[in-house]
């Protein structure tokens, strides 16, 4: 059997620890909420905490359903893209979508079916019977609209922001006794990554042309060339780009061709 160096170990080490690094953050961040969510509830009584308790397994079970269902599509989809198979990525993606939707839909309705008679089923005290049943009634209900975002190269140095808008809310009058209501919901989502950039590559200081610097006017009306940028006009001037903003009441943008500029040599050199 052939031995691993440490040497050789380290660089696979190093990429499994990278790519677990997603998973571990977010079982860290879903124990805290529930630790937080524990806190909250038992504020509330002692009843509020034994009534969630009571139905929690039953929570995990169609929580573990619908996770199992976003991991499974998510390493077929992982493998397509590593493949370079982007359009059977895609495919996955939506063949995903439709069934995570009929899951939790199947589960939103078993839940709603069976919530009066959990606590019972589950030997739950009679006073807390009611506080359950509504419980995992509201859960059931948030089943079809829970949403996992991934994104890529995800770590605890990025930013997010979650945006919910409502884009449509209607309602018609089927009959005396329905109405039909219709609600259209956009999720957006900005992740920002940071990292460090090498951009400037090398530096070179020259000492000013004296000559030329004596020669030049102190006070020159500079007009625009479609090339130049405001760089280019301070460093042709011996001068500072702030310096020519102030003099000009010249915003933050770059200047455009054909714009006049008033420019006054830098005496300094």
């Amino acid at each position: 059997m052939k031995k691993i160096s440490w040497h050789e170990l380290k660089p696979q080490v190093k990429e499994v620890w990278v790519l677990s690094l997603p998973a571990i953050l977010t079982q860290i961040t879903t124990i805290v909420m529930q630790y937080i969510d524990s806190a909250m509830v038992g504020s509330l009584g002692a009843n509020a905490s034994a009534a969630i308790g009571l139905v929690s397994t039953s929570t995990w079970l169609l929580g573990g359903i619908t996770y199992a269902v976003s991991a499974g599509f998510s390493v077929q989809v992982a493998h397509n893209i590593g493949a370079g198979r982007d359009a059977e990525a895609r495919s996955v993606v939506r063949h995903g979508l439709c069934t995570a939707l009929c899951v939790a839909g199947i589960l939103c309705a078993l839940g709603l079916s069976i919530h009066s008679m959990l606590p019972t089923w589950l030997g739950g005290d009679p006073a807390i019977r009611y506080d359950a049943s509504k419980y995992f009634m509201v859960y059931a209900l948030m089943i079809p609209f829970s949403q996992m975002i991934e994104g890529e190269q995800v770590n605890g140095q990025c930013g997010y922001q979650l945006q919910a808008d409502l884009e449509q809310l209607s309602m018609v009058m089927l009959d005396s006794s329905e109405i039909e209501v219709k609600v259209v919901l956009n999720l957006n989502t900005l992740l920002v990554t940071q990292w460090e950039e090498n951009i400037i590559q090398e530096i070179q200081t020259k000492e000013p042309d004296q000559k030329k610097l004596e020669e030049m006017p102190g006070i020159v009306c500079y007009v625009v060339q479609p090339q130049d940028t405001l760089w280019d006009i301070a460093k042709m001037f011996y001068t500072t780009m702030d310096d020519i903003r102030k003099l000009n009441d010249l915003g933050e943008g770059e200047v455009k061709p054909r714009q006049t500029l008033l420019v006054v040599k830098n005496s300094e050199g």
